[in-house]
C-alpha cells in the first residue's frame, strides 16, 4: 500500500467488543526513493494507543526497508474499532509503501494485569 502526500493511510482495522485486549501490529515499510520518516500508530477511535516510526530511503543512503511494530492494551466499555494507520512526514510523494503482509492482532486478556 502506497503512502502518499504525508496523509494518514488506514492499513488495517478490526472491531472488538467491550473487554480487555492486547493489540499488536507489525509491518515492513519500504522506500527506495529519497529519505523520509514513516510513522505508524494504533488507534482506538480517535485515541492513539501506541505509535512508532523509522527513517528510510535508499536514494539518500539509508536502509530501504525497516520493520515497524506497535503494542498496546485497550479496555473499551463498548464495541470499538481498532485501526492501524501510517503516514510519511513529507507532503511530496516519497515513494514509500507498506509491504504486503502487515498484521494487526487483537487478543483478549484474561486475569490480572501486573504493572
Amino acid at each position: 500500500m502506497s503512502l502518499l502526500n504525508g496523509a494518514q493511510t488506514l492499513l488495517l482495522q478490526v472491531t472488538v467488543p467491550a473487554g480487555r485486549w492486547l493489540i499488536t501490529s507489525e509491518l515492513g515499510a519500504v522506500n527506495f526513493g529519497p529519505g523520509d520518516f514513516v510513522r505508524c500508530a494504533l488507534f482506538s477511535g480517535s485515541r492513539v494507543l501506541d505509535g512508532s516510526g523509522t527513517f528510510i530511503g535508499q536514494a539518500d543512503g539509508y536502509p530501504p526497508l525497516a520493520m515497524i511494530s506497535n503494542q498496546a492494551v485497550a479496555a473499551p466499555t463498548a464495541p470499538t474499532t481498532i485501526r492501524l494507520r501510517c503516514n510519511t512526514d513529507t507532503t511530496a510523494s516519497s515513494g514509500a509503501y507498506i509491504d504486503p503482509g502487515a498484521n494487526l492482532v487483537v487478543t483478549p486478556i484474561t486475569g490480572a494485569i501486573i504493572r
